[in-house]
């Protein structure tokens, strides 16, 4: 049977496991492809940038409200 960390090159998991402060290689597996996973995302909405109008009151309301948090 493969396991995941022997697909994984030894030297991209050591030093991703440094970087990132991590314990154990299942830690440092997760929390990689939970930032790949955000990354990704983000990516995708910048293709939005510039593509949507939004009405002036609705950005006075968005402001307001991130003034209360």
């Amino acid at each position: 049977m493969t396991t995941l960390s022997s697909l994984v090159d030894p030297q991209l998991l050591t030093e991703a496991k440094q970087l990132g402060g991590h314990q154990t290689t299942h830690e440092t597996i997760n929390v990689a492809l939970k930032e790949y996973i955000r990354w990704r995302k983000r990516m995708e909405g910048t293709k939005l940038f510039g593509t949507i109008d939004f009405y002036p009151e609705f950005l006075e309301e968005i402001d307001k409200q991130s003034h209360l948090r």
